[in-house]
């Protein structure tokens, strides 16, 4: 009993660091998607989770503060809804296998 309590207890612990990893591959993929000019809205990518509420939520944006020559980044938006080639949101599509993964590896 005491097991499987233990075991419950812990599963935000191994969903957040499960969810978590399945988050940096996908930002890895935006970082890889963005087009380059000047690099300002590749570096003001940003990737952040929480757990909160019984629910653990990630984020992946870009835009805002960069250490760029365009600071702030205004622009990313636009960029991102030019045409289909500069979404670089797209190749977050593939991921929902991996966290399906993640969270039955949390249980």
């Amino acid at each position: 009993m005491n097991l499987e309590l233990n075991r419950l207890d812990n599963i935000a612990v191994r969903a957040t660091r499960n969810l978590n990893k399945v988050l940096s591959i996908g930002f890895a993929k935006t970082q890889g998607a963005v087009h380059l000019t000047s690099g300002s809205l590749k570096k003001s990518g940003k990737k952040s989770s929480l757990w909160w509420d019984n629910a653990w939520h990630g984020e992946i944006s870009y835009g805002g503060v960069s250490l760029g020559v365009n600071n702030p980044v205004t622009y990313a938006i636009y960029e991102k809804e030019r045409d289909q080639q500069h979404d670089f949101f797209t190749p977050l599509k593939t991921l929902h296998p991996l966290y399906i993964e993640a969270i039955l590896k949390s249980l």
